[in-house]
C-alpha cells in the first residue's frame, strides 16, 4: 500500500506533494539506475551514521522508485524525460515565476548554481517526470509551491552524451 500526500495549490488546485511515495513507474536509463543503485547503497550507510531524518525520507524515496523503475537502454528514453544531470525549466503555478534547475548526484550537489541532489525529497519527485508534470517543492515558510516542469532543456541522453 502506498502513502499520497496531497494539498491544494495557491489556485485550489490538488496535487501530490514532495515526500509522497510515487504511484506510477519510474523510467531510467540503464545507465542512471546503476549508478543511482551505487549512490542509494553510499547514502544508506550515510543515513545510518547520522539522524538527519530529512535525508532518510529522501533515500526511502529513492529506493522505492528504484524497486519498481522501468529501466531502459539510454537511447531509449525520451527526450522530454527528466534524467540525471538534464537541465530543466520549472514553472510556478501560481505566480507564473521561473527557475532553471540541473538534477545532480549528491557530490555534484551546488545550490547556487540551481543544482538539485538526487537525494532531496524534490530531487527524487523531479527524476522521470516529463514535460507538463506537476511537482511540490516545499518553501521555507511551510507552504507548497506546485511547479510544472515546462522544459527539459538539456537531457544527456537526447544529445547522445552516455558518458556522463
Amino acid at each position: 500500500m502506498s502513502r499520497r500526500s496531497v494539498v491544494k495549490d495557491d489556485r485550489g488546485y490538488l496535487v501530490d506533494v514532495v515526500g509522497a511515495l510515487r504511484t506510477d513507474r519510474l523510467l531510467l536509463t540503464e545507465q542512471d539506475a546503476a549508478r543511482l543503485r551505487a549512490t542509494l547503497a553510499r547514502a544508506s550507510l550515510e543515513s545510518m551514521a547520522s539522524a538527519d531524518a530529512r535525508g532518510e525520507n529522501a533515500v526511502e524515496l529513492l529506493a522505492t522508485a528504484l524497486r519498481s523503475a522501468i529501466v531502459v537502454p539510454p537511447d531509449r528514453i525520451p527526450a522530454e524525460v527528466v534524467t540525471m544531470r538534464s537541465r530543466l525549466v520549472l514553472e510556478d503555478v501560481a505566480s507564473g515565476a521561473r527557475r532553471e534547475v540541473v538534477l545532480v548526484y549528491p557530490e555534484e550537489e551546488r545550490t547556487h548554481e540551481g543544482h538539485v541532489s538526487v537525494l532531496s525529497p524534490v530531487g527524487v519527485a523531479l527524476l522521470g517526470l516529463s514535460e507538463g508534470a506537476l511537482v511540490g517543492w516545499p518553501l521555507p515558510s511551510g507552504r507548497t509551491a506546485v511547479l510544472q516542469v515546462e522544459s527539459v532543456q538539456y537531457q544527456p541522453e537526447a544529445v547522445e552524451e552516455f558518458h556522463l
